[in-house]
């Protein structure tokens, strides 16, 4: 009886140690989590860098858009004040032609 117990003993003591050196299914489990994890993270990166470019492309381009608008303004204000300015010669050649005229008479 006292060597089946011992017997019994080793017998339960081997296939213990056989369990642990055969991978368990707990820690595989959670190393395919890990694994999966970090595949989610990188995706995430991934999706982040792109917004991110996104972002950077749509203020170039909001940045470009204002220095043409107000390049556009700019130029408009200049065609407008040289336009003023043939307006008053023209006025002023008006008056001389005008003054001419009245001598003439």
């Amino acid at each position: 009886s006292q060597i089946q117990s011992q017997s019994q003993s080793q017998s339960q003591s081997q296939s213990q140690s056989q369990l642990q050196s055969q991978p368990q299914p707990q820690s595989q489990l959670q190393s395919q989590i890990l694994v999966k994890q970090n595949k989610i993270v990188r995706s995430f990166e991934e999706v982040q860098n792109i917004e991110d470019e996104k972002i950077k492309k749509r203020q170039k381009r909001l940045i470009q858009n204002r220095q043409s608008a107000a390049a556009s303004r700019q130029k408009r204000k200049e065609q407008f004040m040289e336009l003023e300015n043939k307006v008053l010669n023209l006025e002023k050649e008006l008056s001389k032609q005008k003054e001419l005229s009245n001598k003439l008479i």
